[in-house]
């Protein structure tokens, strides 16, 4: 992780703390292979709106990032299930634009399901002083 990285993981953790609760739920998550876009943990189909995926820190990460995030990763094509080409947003992608090692990525995309945004923010803070323990 260099300086620009780690600036723009800070401003990551700001942007999710200020999140409404409601447009981050990490218990479920999308899957365009099937016609309800988004699904519990147990498999059953669940219709959203927002955001509030398994991956939901990556997926704000692509939206408070997403000019310089389109450049870097691109869209993924519309699909049977989708009107619109949406940004390419994985645990890899996040890793990458951060400058993570890959288990701190999938440690915030992934685990800490039932976490607040004020808990999901504090973990990314965390990650981040051990970076740069110094700021």
């Amino acid at each position: 992780m260099n300086r620009t990285e780690h600036k723009r993981f800070l401003s990551l953790a700001d942007f999710i703390e200020d999140l409404p609760p409601e447009n981050f739920r990490m218990t479920t998550w999308a899957d365009c292979g099937t016609r309800s876009h988004f699904q519990n943990h147990d498999h059953t189909a669940q219709r959203e709106v927002n955001c509030g995926t398994s991956c939901c820190v990556a997926g704000w990460a692509a939206v408070k990032h997403r000019k310089v995030w389109a450049r870097r990763f691109g869209f993924e094509r519309k699909t049977q299930y989708s009107r619109f080409n949406v940004l390419r947003v994985n645990v890899d992608n996040f890793a990458f634009f951060y400058g993570l090692q890959w288990k701190d990525s999938h440690d915030i995309c992934l685990d800490g399901m039932r976490m607040t945004t004020d808990e999901k923010a504090e973990q990314i803070r965390t990650v981040a002083l051990r970076y740069f323990p110094n700021g």
